[in-house]
């Protein structure tokens, strides 16, 4: 028999009498039949073997050094690469460093100017040699709505801009007694309205938005319990729609389609919240709008279509 070959506890090995026909039919295998690495031995012998035995355990060390073997290929090559277009200085600095060349210009005739390649080399060479590293910030500026309240701009031609934008931070920040509630905004006739308009687009048949109004939604304030809702915000329901239906771009007429609203290029008459209720109601419900799809095609339907 196999020397390494460790028997199965007692245990394990007497086999019950309701399995003993089977284990006659079928007589267990003895250690002669499996290599030894397949034996689990836990002697100190075997802790102390450099490479072990157990199969697991070997695969284990496989995948390890496979691993290891690609990060020290990679860390090679992008210290070839970075060394290659003059990223990294070389030892010694001053005179001895490669020469900066920018991301980019690599091959090109036309460099930077010669004294800011310069003062940059020197810079950077000297950080590099004195272990420091380089600390850069940066944000993205796209957007991609037309809220004109999302982004500041400088436009020092008119100082009231800057006084508006001052004054809507103030009021979504500390709103204080302005904060009032959503029903005193969006009214409970305005509601009335929007569930007709919902019953014949066929939405919410069993008029459970009614009670969402009824028992939450109108007493919440409009600041601190709807603008800056931690749920509204992380399901989009405010945002998504907005984004849909801010300007829509139609395949009747050059200029986009707005929504009523004070957060785009819409011109209409906002002088009061109900005359843009009138605007908005039309505009989601009533005024069709014609779309171009991906295939060409264009449709025509109602705005609140978009949202589904």
């Amino acid at each position: 028999t196999d020397p390494d070959y460790v028997p199965a506890p007692a245990s394990e090995a007497t086999a019950s009498e309701d399995h003993a026909e089977t284990d006659a039919e079928n007589p267990k295998i003895d250690g002669a039949d499996f290599p030894s690495s397949f034996a689990r031995d836990s002697s100190k012998a075997a802790r102390r073997t450099l490479c072990p035995k157990s199969y697991n355990a070997r695969r284990r060390m496989t995948a390890a050094a496979a691993v290891g073997g690609f990060l020290a290929a990679f860390g090679l090559a992008t210290l070839a690469l970075g060394g290659r277009r003059g990223h990294l200085p070389k030892k010694g600095g001053g005179g001895d460093s490669v020469p900066f060349v920018p991301f980019g210009y690599e091959g090109r005739t036309v460099r930077p100017d010669a004294s800011v390649a310069t003062a940059l080399t020197s810079g950077l060479n000297a950080m590099a040699h004195s272990g420091r590293t380089l600390s850069i910030a940066t944000w993205n500026i796209a957007a991609i709505n037309n809220n004109p309240f999302e982004y500041w701009i400088t436009y020092p031609e008119d100082p009231e801009y800057e006084r508006l934008m001052i004054a809507i931070e103030k009021f979504l920040e500390e709103p204080g007694e302005l904060d009032v509630a959503v029903k005193d905004v969006f009214t409970d006739d305005m509601f009335n309205k929007l569930e007709k308009d919902m019953d014949g687009a066929g939405w919410d048949p069993g008029h459970l938005v009614r009670k969402y109004w009824e028992d939450d939604f109108q007493g919440r304030k409009i600041v601190s319990g709807f603008l800056k809702d931690a749920k509204l915000g992380s399901k989009r329901l405010a945002s998504m729609p907005d984004r849909v239906t801010n300007t829509i771009n139609v395949a009747d007429r050059d200029e986009p389609v707005c929504r009523p609203t004070v957060i785009n290029m819409y011109d209409g008459d906002l002088s009061s919240v109900g005359s843009w209720w009138e605007q908005w109601e039309r505009f989601m419900f009533h005024d069709p709008v014609s779309i171009k799809g991906s295939d060409g095609a264009v449709k025509t339907m109602p705005v609140y279509q978009l949202l589904l």
